[in-house]
């Protein structure tokens, strides 16, 4: 409750009885100035906030009071939001946004999903409130006459989708990964016939979607095969969703393409998009009718995008922040004719479709001149069941280093890991290969400061929270004459150095 009365600011407050009085804390009452109660006779005392009143009272004072100018409606150009960045790079800054940008959000939103929400239908807030995206999809839904379901703790979404049954669900790709890890493990799990059940199931499920996403028309076997699949299987597997949803929108993030087809698979299509805290309108977004997987999508409403000679991607809007609050005008990073510099590499396909190839601050250059984006190296590590997090380094190095948090799924071999990690990293160039690995039962957490409240990764914390490992590593890693699997193993024998 108190996310929705920060988001919105009402000047005063409906409830259907007193009861529902006790969910608002002090602090959201008092910045009201009238609560009426729809039912019953009597209103309780509160610590806090005008007295409530019941709406018949309301009624008759409304009904005689006079023409009020202070109910006129902010400006276009008023302040309405204060918001701060992330800071995956370094400190959370605050940027603001006017009433005309939040509602230019609104329109290009709508105009790219606004067909698939309609009046009565459920979407979920569960991301801080701090994420731009998420607090204009709540008012997306709020213009088409959807509900908002606000959960409080984003660690419990899962258990409260069943009951929300949301059409549209807003989610990051670390959502996704567990998500999917959290199924594998679940289906690998169990006992015979449902094992193979399951297997079987998965299979079919990725035959239909790889031909559907080809275009190719599945003959009558692979189409009864994925019917089948899907009534004994799939649909089960969505039901963890409510069993109405329509599709997800991911954003904060790229997805990798593995995780992505691995839900199609499933039946659970996910939308990426793609957007900054230093615009209020997303960058660019997949749909429905026009999606590239892979990608995040073309230009959105309101939204100019180009390329600058080195690769970074550049754009333009009426939505773009006046610059960061209380910093210097040389800090707003936009140019003379009203371009930003987004921080990301990326490129255009052939249909205006943008792909990501990494954040500029994150693009480091090895010992041997190689520029490397770590983002494709990480995807594929995180594609193993028993890794929770991955960061690679090596700015300055000759060879790459990974930190990777596992979970109790961890192989006890260490040569079963080493054929792990191989087996992910086939696909990327040799060079992206990791020489060695920390291997860490401590998961990031926001709570350490390794994530942000976006679930990024703030990659300059790591990478000095474990300094002292990581150089431990390189020195392993360069000793040629060294033991490949080194001791200090935990208490489940699980070593903390890996050269591979």
């Amino acid at each position: 409750m108190r996310s929705a009365l920060q988001l919105v600011r009402p000047a005063g407050l409906f409830v259907q009885d007193g009861k529902a009085l006790s969910l608002i804390d002090a602090e959201s009452l008092a910045s009201l100035t009238f609560i009426v109660v729809v039912e019953g006779t009597g209103v309780p005392a509160l610590p806090a906030g005008p007295p409530p009143i019941l709406l018949a009272q309301w009624l008759d004072r409304a009904s005689n009071a006079a023409d009020d100018a202070s109910w006129d409606q902010a400006l276009p150009d008023d302040p309405a939001w204060i918001l701060f960045t992330s800071g995956t790079t370094g400190q959370p800054r605050a940027l603001m946004y006017r009433h005309h940008q939040v509602r230019l959000a609104i329109d290009a939103i709508l105009d790219a999903f606004g067909g698939d929400v309609a009046k009565g239908d459920r979407v979920v807030s569960w991301l801080p409130m701090s994420n731009p995206f998420q607090r204009v999809i709540n008012l997306c839904a709020l213009a088409q006459g959807a509900e908002v379901y606000y959960v409080a703790d984003p660690r419990e979404v899962m258990r409260h989708l069943p009951a929300i049954r949301p059409q549209i669900f807003i989610a990051v790709p670390r959502f996704f990964e567990k998500f999917h890890s959290a199924v594998m493990g679940k289906l690998s799990a169990a006992a015979w016939p449902g094992s193979t059940l399951a297997r079987w199931g998965l299979a079919a499920g990725r035959r239909w979607a790889t031909a559907r996403r080809s275009g190719a028309v599945p003959n009558w076997t692979t189409r009864a095969a994925a019917w089948l699949a899907d009534r004994l299987v799939l649909a089960r597997i969505r039901s963890a969703f409510g069993g109405e949803l329509r599709y997800f929108v991911s954003g904060s993030a790229a997805m990798p393409v593995w995780l992505l087809e691995n839900l199609d698979a499933l039946g659970l299509q996910v939308f990426e998009a793609y957007g900054l805290s230093e615009c209020i309108v997303p960058v660019s977004a997949n749909r429905p009718g026009h999606c590239r997987m892979g990608t995040v999508g073309q230009p959105m409403q309101a939204m100019e995008v180009r390329m600058a000679p080195d690769g970074e991607l550049l754009v333009r809007s009426d939505g773009l922040f006046e610059g960061y609050l209380g910093a210097d005008d040389g800090d707003r990073r936009v140019d003379a004719d009203g371009w930003l510099a987004t921080g990301d590499f990326g490129e255009f396909d052939d249909l205006g479709y943008i792909r990501l190839v990494g954040r500029k601050s994150e693009i480091f250059k090895t010992s041997t001149g190689r520029r490397v984006a770590p983002g494709a190296v990480e995807a594929a590590l995180r594609a193993l069941p028993w890794v929770e997090h991955a960061a690679v380094f090596g700015a300055g190095r000759q060879s790459l280093l990974a930190l990777v948090c596992i979970n109790e799924q961890v192989p006890g071999a260490t040569e079963v890991i080493r054929q792990d990690i191989r087996r992910a990293c086939q696909a990327l160039p040799g060079y992206l290969l990791p020489a060695g690995m920390v291997l860490s039962r401590q998961p990031f957490s926001m709570e350490s400061g390794e994530l942000t409240a976006n679930l990024k990764l703030r990659r300059h914390v790591v990478e000095q929270r474990h300094a002292q490992d990581l150089d431990v590593l390189a020195r392993r890693v360069d000793d040629a004459a060294g033991p490949r699997a080194e001791a200090s193993s935990d208490q489940a024998g699980t070593p903390k150095w890996i050269v591979l």
